[in-house]
């Protein structure tokens, strides 16, 4: 009895596993198709410029961090027009919270 819940054991495991590669196939060709549906974006920024973070936000907006000759660079670009929609630059003062 023992040596037959063993082989049942190691048989289900083995069709388990081979079903995990079929699923794992499958994910990736679905992937593949997602891919060739995005269209791609290009925005160029000064060479002086390092890119801190960039985020996705409300109304197909984009949020780009930068830091650009010492200071704070907010870029804010709508993803549907593929333009800027605003440039914020964040300056240092002592006394700004007074």
């Amino acid at each position: 009895m023992i040596i037959f819940g063993l082989t049942a054991l190691i048989i289900g495991l083995a069709k388990g596993y081979n079903d995990l590669d079929l699923k794992t196939e499958k994910m990736d060709n679905s992937f593949n198709q997602e891919a060739v549906k995005m269209t791609p974006f290009t925005f160029f920024q000064p060479i002086e410029a390092q890119l801190i973070s960039a985020s996705l936000g409300d109304n197909n907006e984009i949020l780009l961090r930068y830091q650009y000759q010492g200071k704070n660079v907010l870029v804010i670009l709508d993803k549907s027009t593929k333009q800027k929609k605003a440039i914020i630059t964040i300056k240092k003062k002592i006394d700004a919270w007074n």
